[in-house]
């Protein structure tokens, strides 16, 4: 991580008491004396009551909760994994930390999910497991998809990391579709302590197989401990409302210094503490993250306000944003606009303070120097590509308050009137039977 501005990571609920309340562990942490499970075990419970759910198994981060299932379904060296082919490259990291090897499918436009009708050819006598994801918090067509993988005798696996909180149009929590679902609470999510994650067992039969991948891992080191605790605890206190803009620089100077490290060396399954790779994180994190989930419903219920906002914004100089993207229980996690130049939006929204963030700016993202690493090739996923090369995000987390949101669409109404052509851009893009093109 370079010296330069970083906007696109912003936490998204970690509040400044809990950030102090994360630093208050450090030392502890460090000297071994904050260990323990029983957050994490309470955090479980009550996801399980929350979401009525056969079982749930915390971990260290998304892509190894997302590895744990895949072992947990059968998933063994040589099988295939089918996944969105519009997405973060932790999915990949946590297919190939189960030994199996990614197969990408194109999205399709209105959902930002994959498209049913690319699935079936991408199936071969190796495939084991479909990963659906819901991207932005926009349900997938998981009804074809579903049926699609059972025909062919599949396992489905739902990747949530970017819709906690979202519904579908029977109301039904976004996860509960196939046999089982994952989610991050690293940066940017919509719960998060820094790192953490969860899978969740729909039928009952995978919660033994993810307990016994996650026996063997232990917990991280003392050292390790307190240096998470300290990254997650200054982050939440630096990148704010109203501080980005000044001490939105302080994070990267101390990882430059080795104060805190990239989240991704821990999570990664072969980054520098790949050792750690499934190994638990200190319980502090747990109980944060439980005082967060206990208030979801308010959670996305402000994001929904706040999306109804930038809609308005967006009517205001003719621009009618998707229904699917709006529709009665979606919670977006950021709010999506295809623009022709995102750097040049994401520059003048910072001038205005507010962070835009580019989830995703490649098909798999971020896309290794050797994209065949993740067995995927430049042109492999035409328009998941296309609409990373225009997808800029407005922020809808829970900290921003109304001089915030406020500020925001102000900087939104500015941007559209100072860039007329970006209303015909966004219109088009936004017209989900279209190609989005300059």
């Amino acid at each position: 991580m370079g010296l330069k501005r970083r906007t696109d990571y912003l936490l998204s609920e970690l509040s400044r008491a809990e950030s102090f309340s994360l630093l208050a562990y450090v030392a502890p942490a460090a000297l071994g004396m904050a260990g323990g499970d029983r957050s994490r075990s309470l955090f479980e419970s009550a996801w399980m009551d929350r979401f009525q759910v056969p079982d749930a198994v915390a971990f260290p981060s998304g892509r190894s909760s997302l590895t744990a299932l895949l072992q947990a379904a059968g998933v063994a060296p040589g099988d295939e994994v089918i996944a969105t082919g519009y997405t973060c490259v932790a999915v990949a990291e946590g297919i190939l930390a189960a030994g199996a090897k990614p197969v990408w499918v194109d999205i399709e436009r209105r959902s930002l999910a994959m498209n049913p009708d690319l699935l079936p050819p991408a199936i071969t006598a190796r495939s084991r497991v479909v990963v659906i994801q819901h991207t932005l918090g926009i349900p997938a067509p998981v009804v074809r998809l579903v049926d699609i993988s059972r025909a062919h005798d599949l396992k489905v696996i739902e990747d949530c990391c970017l819709a906690l909180g979202s519904r579908d149009s029977n109301g039904d929590p976004l996860g509960h579709a196939g046999d089982g679902a994952f989610w991050s609470f690293e940066v940017s999510k919509t719960i998060s302590t820094g790192w953490g994650g969860i899978a969740q067992d729909n039928t009952g039969a995978l919660g033994p197989g993810l307990r016994a991948a996650r026996l063997p891992q232990g917990h991280i080191g003392n050292v390790a401990a307190a240096r998470r605790l300290l990254h997650a605890g200054i982050a939440g206190l630096v990148l704010a409302p109203g501080l980005i803009g000044t001490l939105g620089y302080l994070l990267p100077v101390l990882a430059r210094l080795g104060v805190i490290g990239d989240s991704s060396a821990y999570t990664s399954p072969d980054g520098s503490a790949g050792r750690s790779y499934g190994a638990a994180i200190g319980d502090r994190h747990w109980s944060v993250l439980g005082r967060q989930l206990a208030r979801l419903d308010a959670n996305m219920e402000g994001r929904r306000r706040s999306s109804t906002r930038y809609a308005g914004v967006l009517s205001s100089h003719g621009i009618e944003f998707p229904e699917a993207w709006s529709a009665d229980g979606v919670a977006l996690i950021r709010f999506p606009l295809p623009v022709i130049d995102p750097d040049r939006m994401t520059e003048y929204f910072w001038r205005w303070g507010i962070p835009v963030g580019r989830w995703f700016d490649q098909a798999i993202s971020p896309l290794p120097a050797r994209p065949a690493e993740i067995n995927y090739e430049p042109g492999q996923c035409p328009v998941s590509e296309e609409i990373a090369a225009h997808m800029a995000n407005l922020p809808l987390h829970g900290r921003m308050s109304e001089a915030d949101m406020r500020g925001a669409c102000d900087a939104l109404d500015s941007f559209l009137s100072a860039y007329p052509e970006e209303r015909d851009f966004i219109s088009r893009g936004f017209d989900l039977a279209s190609v989005v093109r300059v």
